[in-house]
């Protein structure tokens, strides 16, 4: 939702309840959506963890081609240097990682 709020807040959705910012969405930018939660939007918002999905993928017995985290900030460089250490660290990574783009294989 980053084209959705002039003000980029990190971690809108610990600081919003998600009803909060599905009607600030749905009034503001996209009233036929009739989307109810997240989920429900077109395109998808999965919920998803970044560690959840790096587990789904090594689960499932695919292999990572490619992998590129948080590349919305490739148009503000000090902020996706900021991002591409802080993704170095595990611990960290579920709280950084805003999209990330995959190219899997299926393992031989």
């Amino acid at each position: 939702m980053w084209d959705f709020f002039r003000l980029q807040i990190p971690w809108r959705g610990v600081l919003f309840s998600e009803q909060a910012l599905l009607r600030v969405r749905r009034e503001c930018f996209r009233s036929t959506d009739p989307a109810k939660g997240y989920r429900e939007i077109a395109g998808g918002l999965n919920l998803m963890r970044y560690s959840e999905f790096l587990k789904h993928v090594r689960d499932t017995g695919w292999e990572i081609d490619y992998l590129a985290v948080n590349t919305f900030l490739k148009r503000l460089p000090p902020l996706q240097f900021l991002s591409d250490i802080v993704m170095r660290f595990p611990v960290l990574r579920d709280y950084f990682a805003h999209n990330v783009y995959a190219v899997l294989r299926r393992a031989t």
